[in-house]
Protein backbone atom coordinates (compact mmCIF):
# COMPACT_ATOMS: atom_id res chain seq x y z
CA UNK A 1 0.00 0.00 0.00
CA UNK A 2 2.75 2.67 1.05
CA UNK A 3 4.55 2.13 -2.10
CA UNK A 4 2.76 3.19 -5.15
CA UNK A 5 2.24 6.16 -2.54
CA UNK A 6 6.05 7.37 -2.36
CA UNK A 7 6.34 6.23 -5.97
CA UNK A 8 4.18 8.92 -7.00
CA UNK A 9 3.76 11.79 -4.13
CA UNK A 10 6.97 11.00 -1.88
CA UNK A 11 10.41 12.89 -2.21
CA UNK A 12 13.10 11.60 -4.26
CA UNK A 13 14.99 10.64 -0.77
CA UNK A 14 12.16 8.70 0.74
CA UNK A 15 11.68 6.69 -2.73
CA UNK A 16 15.81 6.16 -2.58
CA UNK A 17 15.31 5.30 0.92
CA UNK A 18 12.05 3.15 1.56
CA UNK A 19 11.22 1.41 -1.88
CA UNK A 20 14.34 -1.21 -1.85
CA UNK A 21 13.20 -1.79 1.59
CA UNK A 22 9.64 -2.29 0.91
CA UNK A 23 10.67 -4.43 -1.89
CA UNK A 24 13.24 -6.57 -0.26
CA UNK A 25 10.84 -7.03 3.10
CA UNK A 26 13.55 -5.13 5.18
CA UNK A 27 11.52 -3.46 6.90
CA UNK A 28 7.62 -3.69 7.53
CA UNK A 29 5.13 -0.91 7.48
CA UNK A 30 1.76 -0.94 9.40
CA UNK A 31 -0.96 1.49 8.48
CA UNK A 32 -2.27 4.25 11.10
CA UNK A 33 -5.40 5.64 9.84
CA UNK A 34 -8.30 4.57 12.56
CA UNK A 35 -8.73 5.79 15.63
CA UNK A 36 -11.24 5.46 18.38
CA UNK A 37 -14.73 7.85 17.30
CA UNK A 38 -12.77 7.92 13.85
CA UNK A 39 -13.12 4.79 11.82
CA UNK A 40 -15.61 4.83 8.92
CA UNK A 41 -16.02 8.67 9.41
CA UNK A 42 -12.02 8.91 9.32
CA UNK A 43 -12.08 12.37 8.21
CA UNK A 44 -12.75 13.45 11.53
CA UNK A 45 -9.14 11.94 12.97
CA UNK A 46 -7.95 13.75 16.09
CA UNK A 47 -4.03 12.73 16.36
CA UNK A 48 -2.18 16.04 15.69
CA UNK A 49 1.21 16.98 13.91
CA UNK A 50 2.75 20.46 15.18
CA UNK A 51 5.36 21.80 13.49
CA UNK A 52 8.28 23.02 15.83
CA UNK A 53 11.41 24.04 12.90
CA UNK A 54 12.42 21.18 11.41
CA UNK A 55 10.40 18.72 13.69
CA UNK A 56 6.53 17.33 13.89
CA UNK A 57 5.34 16.85 17.00
CA UNK A 58 3.09 13.85 17.27
CA UNK A 59 0.07 13.39 19.96
CA UNK A 60 -2.54 10.88 19.63
CA UNK A 61 -4.02 7.31 19.06
CA UNK A 62 -4.14 4.80 16.44
CA UNK A 63 -6.00 1.75 16.97
CA UNK A 64 -6.92 -1.67 14.61
CA UNK A 65 -3.41 -1.14 13.43
CA UNK A 66 -2.18 -4.39 12.11
CA UNK A 67 0.98 -6.12 12.70
CA UNK A 68 1.91 -2.57 14.50
CA UNK A 69 3.92 -5.30 16.81
CA UNK A 70 6.23 -6.45 14.04
CA UNK A 71 6.65 -3.37 12.36
CA UNK A 72 9.69 -0.44 11.64
CA UNK A 73 7.25 1.99 10.77
CA UNK A 74 4.11 3.33 10.23
CA UNK A 75 2.62 5.44 7.80
CA UNK A 76 -0.30 7.81 9.73
CA UNK A 77 -2.72 10.31 9.19
CA UNK A 78 -2.34 13.23 11.41
CA UNK A 79 -4.05 16.58 11.69
CA UNK A 80 -1.60 19.18 10.71
CA UNK A 81 -4.50 21.98 10.25
CA UNK A 82 -6.90 22.06 13.59
CA UNK A 83 -8.89 25.03 11.72
CA UNK A 84 -9.59 23.70 8.36
CA UNK A 85 -13.04 24.64 6.90
CA UNK A 86 -13.23 21.44 5.71
CA UNK A 87 -11.79 18.97 7.91
CA UNK A 88 -10.39 16.46 5.15
CA UNK A 89 -8.34 19.67 4.08
CA UNK A 90 -5.82 19.65 7.49
CA UNK A 91 -4.60 16.07 6.91
CA UNK A 92 -1.00 14.89 6.69
CA UNK A 93 0.45 12.24 5.66
CA UNK A 94 3.22 11.10 8.11
CA UNK A 95 5.96 8.58 8.25
CA UNK A 96 7.00 7.76 11.87
CA UNK A 97 9.82 5.09 12.94
CA UNK A 98 8.16 3.42 15.52
CA UNK A 99 11.45 2.94 17.82
CA UNK A 100 10.97 7.12 18.08
CA UNK A 101 10.69 7.92 21.76
CA UNK A 102 6.87 8.38 22.80
CA UNK A 103 5.49 5.47 20.78
CA UNK A 104 3.73 2.74 22.56
CA UNK A 105 2.47 -0.13 21.28
CA UNK A 106 -0.37 -2.34 22.58
CA UNK A 107 -2.17 -5.44 21.32
CA UNK A 108 -6.00 -6.04 20.58
CA UNK A 109 -6.59 -9.76 20.81
CA UNK A 110 -9.44 -10.25 18.26
CA UNK A 111 -12.61 -13.43 18.61
CA UNK A 112 -10.66 -15.81 16.84
CA UNK A 113 -7.52 -15.22 19.74
CA UNK A 114 -4.84 -14.16 17.48
CA UNK A 115 -2.86 -10.95 18.44
CA UNK A 116 -2.64 -9.11 15.01
CA UNK A 117 -4.35 -5.79 15.93
CA UNK A 118 -2.88 -3.23 18.43
CA UNK A 119 -3.57 0.59 19.53
CA UNK A 120 -0.85 3.13 18.75
CA UNK A 121 -0.34 6.13 21.32
CA UNK A 122 1.73 8.80 20.33
CA UNK A 123 2.96 11.01 23.12
CA UNK A 124 4.95 14.68 22.20
CA UNK A 125 6.65 12.13 19.52
CA UNK A 126 9.47 14.29 17.68
CA UNK A 127 9.10 13.23 13.34
CA UNK A 128 12.04 14.70 11.29
CA UNK A 129 9.65 17.18 8.76
CA UNK A 130 11.13 15.64 5.46
CA UNK A 131 9.22 12.00 6.94
CA UNK A 132 6.40 14.42 5.36
CA UNK A 133 5.30 12.57 2.21
CA UNK A 134 4.24 15.06 -0.30
CA UNK A 135 2.77 18.44 0.63
CA UNK A 136 1.25 19.46 3.81
CA UNK A 137 -2.69 19.12 4.56
CA UNK A 138 -2.69 16.95 1.00
CA UNK A 139 -2.94 13.89 3.06
CA UNK A 140 -6.50 13.07 2.31
CA UNK A 141 -6.01 12.91 -1.29
CA UNK A 142 -2.66 10.72 -0.49
CA UNK A 143 -5.21 8.40 1.48
CA UNK A 144 -8.03 8.36 -1.18
CA UNK A 145 -4.86 7.01 -3.48
CA UNK A 146 -3.53 4.68 -0.91
CA UNK A 147 -6.84 3.17 -0.11
CA UNK A 148 -7.87 2.38 -3.67
CA UNK A 149 -4.98 -0.34 -3.82
CA UNK A 150 -5.57 -1.60 -0.25
CA UNK A 151 -9.61 -2.21 -1.21
CA UNK A 152 -8.26 -3.93 -4.25
CA UNK A 153 -5.36 -6.28 -2.20
CA UNK A 154 -8.43 -7.07 0.17
CA UNK A 155 -10.20 -8.64 -3.20
CA UNK A 156 -8.01 -11.57 -2.01
CA UNK A 157 -8.41 -13.23 -5.44
CA UNK A 158 -5.29 -15.47 -4.57
CA UNK A 159 -6.59 -16.00 -0.75
CA UNK A 160 -10.25 -16.91 -2.48
CA UNK A 161 -8.44 -19.40 -5.41
CA UNK A 162 -6.83 -21.07 -2.03
CA UNK A 163 -10.32 -21.44 -0.73
CA UNK A 164 -12.07 -22.97 -3.54
CA UNK A 165 -9.23 -25.27 -4.49
CA UNK A 166 -9.81 -26.34 -0.42
CA UNK A 167 -13.56 -26.93 -0.77
CA UNK A 168 -13.18 -28.87 -3.84
CA UNK A 169 -10.12 -31.49 -2.15
CA UNK A 170 -12.89 -31.54 0.84
CA UNK A 171 -15.53 -32.46 -1.44
CA UNK A 172 -13.38 -35.78 -2.90
CA UNK A 173 -12.67 -37.06 0.73
CA UNK A 174 -16.08 -37.11 1.28
CA UNK A 175 -17.02 -38.69 -1.79
CA UNK A 176 -14.66 -41.37 -0.67
CA UNK A 177 -16.38 -41.07 2.69
CA UNK A 178 -19.89 -42.11 1.10
CA UNK A 179 -21.27 -39.42 2.18
CA UNK A 180 -24.98 -38.92 0.28
CA UNK A 181 -24.82 -38.20 -3.65
CA UNK A 182 -27.79 -35.16 -2.38
CA UNK A 183 -25.48 -33.62 -0.01
CA UNK A 184 -22.10 -33.84 -2.46
CA UNK A 185 -24.40 -32.51 -4.98
CA UNK A 186 -25.79 -29.22 -3.10
CA UNK A 187 -22.01 -29.00 -2.08
CA UNK A 188 -20.75 -29.39 -5.62
CA UNK A 189 -23.03 -26.39 -6.55
CA UNK A 190 -21.97 -24.11 -4.24
CA UNK A 191 -18.61 -23.96 -5.17
CA UNK A 192 -19.32 -24.04 -8.61
CA UNK A 193 -21.37 -20.94 -8.02
CA UNK A 194 -18.85 -18.85 -5.26
CA UNK A 195 -15.86 -20.02 -8.26
CA UNK A 196 -17.83 -18.64 -11.14
CA UNK A 197 -18.35 -15.67 -9.01
CA UNK A 198 -14.53 -15.40 -8.21
CA UNK A 199 -14.02 -15.69 -11.61
CA UNK A 200 -15.48 -12.82 -12.68
CA UNK A 201 -13.81 -10.67 -9.74
CA UNK A 202 -10.77 -11.19 -10.76
CA UNK A 203 -11.51 -10.47 -14.49
CA UNK A 204 -12.74 -7.08 -13.38
CA UNK A 205 -9.77 -6.80 -11.47
CA UNK A 206 -7.50 -7.57 -14.47
CA UNK A 207 -9.30 -4.83 -16.39
CA UNK A 208 -9.18 -2.00 -13.57
CA UNK A 209 -5.34 -2.77 -13.10
CA UNK A 210 -4.60 -2.48 -16.84
CA UNK A 211 -3.77 0.19 -19.22
CA UNK A 212 -7.44 1.99 -18.52
CA UNK A 213 -7.51 1.52 -14.90
CA UNK A 214 -10.00 2.95 -12.99
CA UNK A 215 -9.61 2.86 -9.11
CA UNK A 216 -13.15 4.24 -8.80
CA UNK A 217 -14.21 0.96 -8.95
CA UNK A 218 -12.00 -0.22 -6.49
CA UNK A 219 -14.86 -0.70 -3.43
CA UNK A 220 -16.67 -2.88 -5.77
CA UNK A 221 -13.66 -4.96 -5.53
CA UNK A 222 -13.78 -4.90 -2.05
CA UNK A 223 -16.91 -5.40 -0.91
CA UNK A 224 -17.64 -8.57 -3.40
CA UNK A 225 -14.18 -9.89 -2.69
CA UNK A 226 -15.24 -9.82 1.05
CA UNK A 227 -18.55 -11.77 0.55
CA UNK A 228 -16.71 -14.24 -1.85
CA UNK A 229 -14.32 -14.90 1.02
CA UNK A 230 -16.95 -15.35 3.61
CA UNK A 231 -19.24 -17.60 1.50
CA UNK A 232 -16.55 -19.96 0.73
CA UNK A 233 -15.45 -20.01 4.48
CA UNK A 234 -18.71 -20.81 5.30
CA UNK A 235 -19.31 -23.58 3.19
CA UNK A 236 -15.67 -25.22 4.25
CA UNK A 237 -16.97 -25.35 7.89
CA UNK A 238 -20.23 -26.60 6.87
CA UNK A 239 -18.90 -29.53 4.67
CA UNK A 240 -16.15 -30.36 8.17
CA UNK A 241 -19.00 -29.83 9.83
CA UNK A 242 -18.01 -30.72 13.84
CA UNK A 243 -14.84 -31.22 12.87
CA UNK A 244 -13.97 -27.65 12.85
CA UNK A 245 -14.32 -27.52 16.26
CA UNK A 246 -12.13 -30.74 16.82
CA UNK A 247 -8.88 -29.42 18.73
CA UNK A 248 -6.60 -30.66 15.43
CA UNK A 249 -8.90 -28.79 12.84
CA UNK A 250 -10.25 -25.83 15.31
CA UNK A 251 -8.39 -23.56 12.65
CA UNK A 252 -11.01 -23.62 11.05
CA UNK A 253 -13.62 -22.54 13.24
CA UNK A 254 -10.56 -19.82 14.14
CA UNK A 255 -10.76 -19.13 10.39
CA UNK A 256 -14.63 -18.44 9.82
CA UNK A 257 -14.43 -15.76 13.08
CA UNK A 258 -11.72 -14.05 11.14
CA UNK A 259 -13.87 -14.04 7.62
CA UNK A 260 -16.86 -12.36 9.96
CA UNK A 261 -13.93 -8.76 9.81
CA UNK A 262 -13.03 -8.94 6.44
CA UNK A 263 -16.55 -6.96 5.32
CA UNK A 264 -15.14 -4.66 8.04
CA UNK A 265 -11.67 -3.93 7.73
CA UNK A 266 -10.29 -1.57 5.02
CA UNK A 267 -13.61 0.04 4.69
CA UNK A 268 -16.96 -2.01 5.81
CA UNK A 269 -19.02 -3.42 2.99
CA UNK A 270 -21.64 -0.19 3.82
CA UNK A 271 -19.37 2.16 3.28
CA UNK A 272 -17.84 1.06 -0.24
CA UNK A 273 -21.37 0.74 -1.43
CA UNK A 274 -21.38 4.54 -0.29
CA UNK A 275 -18.29 4.97 -2.11
CA UNK A 276 -19.87 3.27 -5.44
CA UNK A 277 -23.32 4.94 -5.45
CA UNK A 278 -21.58 8.56 -5.23
CA UNK A 279 -18.71 8.43 -7.57
CA UNK A 280 -19.81 5.60 -10.02
CA UNK A 281 -23.32 6.13 -9.67
CA UNK A 282 -23.75 9.70 -9.17
CA UNK A 283 -26.46 9.17 -6.16
CA UNK A 284 -26.54 11.90 -3.05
Amino acid sequence: MLGPVIIHFGSDAQREYFLPKLLNADIQVCQGFSEPGSGSDLASLKTSAVREGDEYVVNGQKIWTSQAHYSDWVFCLVRTDANAVKKQAGISFLLIDLKTPGVTVRPIISIDGRHSLNEVFFDNVRVPATNLVGEENKGWDYAKFLLGHERAYIAGIGRNKERVACARALLQTLEGEGYPASTLAAYRSQIALIEADLHALEVTQFRMHGGHADMKLSPMLKARGSEIFQAITDLICRMTAPASLRADTGSLTKSYLYSRAVSIFGGSTEVQKNILSATVLDLS
